[in-house]
């Protein structure tokens, strides 16, 4: 596989969790507030998935050499792309401080939760849609055959950090939080996210 789409495919789970945080988002904003237990996860799986596994492929892989090839003409632009990354995990931080005293009936770390992961999935949405249209495309474009392999390559370099089929258990997380949601709202979750899925094609 080649390396941008392992990198798009990271996409399609990032969004899946983005998906779900959108139904969280609309139950919490008609006073149902989700367990704990789908916040704790959810930051888990920004921290080690979204942050330590994928973000850390584009920004000391992929920018690098998508920089070295344009020569410093797009610098700007990948910088602001890092500059996101380091937003989104500032919303993260502010969701894993409030969650100590998170309770559904705490409405000042609730409406904290709130705040932190709507910035985060509004960032998030905005950030890969970018990346998939604007930057993928350019460096499918400008990286030799040669220099794809050489990417992928240390693209399993840096995998190797991780513990075996980490995506598979990554997935997994997801799958798990989905199904506390589903578990806790029934058929308004699964109305709501049709909805939320159609949109954000």
């Amino acid at each position: 596989m080649e390396p941008l789409q392992i990198l798009t495919d990271e996409h399609e789970l990032i969004r899946s969790y983005l998906n779900d945080t959108s139904v969280a988002l609309y139950q919490m904003s008609n006073n149902k507030w989700p367990e704990k237990e789908f916040f704790e996860m959810g930051v888990e799986f920004t921290k080690s998935f979204s942050d330590k596994f994928h973000h850390y492929k584009e920004e000391y892989i992929m920018f690098l050499k998508l920089a070295q090839k344009k020569k410093g003409s797009i610098d700007s632009e990948i910088m602001l792309l890092r500059d996101q990354h380091e937003s989104a995990r500032n919303f993260t931080i502010g969701i894993s401080r409030s969650l100590d005293k998170y309770t559904q009936k705490d409405s000042v770390h609730a409406a904290a939760i709130a705040e932190n992961l709507g910035y985060y999935n509004l960032l998030l949405r905005q950030h890969i849609h970018r990346e998939d249209h604007i930057f993928y495309p350019m460096a499918r474009e400008l990286f030799t055959e040669s220099e794809q392999n050489d990417m992928l390559e240390d693209f399993k370099k840096a995998e190797e950090k991780f513990q075996p089929d980490f995506v598979g258990i990554s997935k997994a997380k997801v799958e798990k939080m989905s199904a506390l949601l589903k578990e806790q709202f029934g058929d308004e979750y699964e109305s709501r996210l049709e909805f939320i899925t159609k949109i954000h094609k």
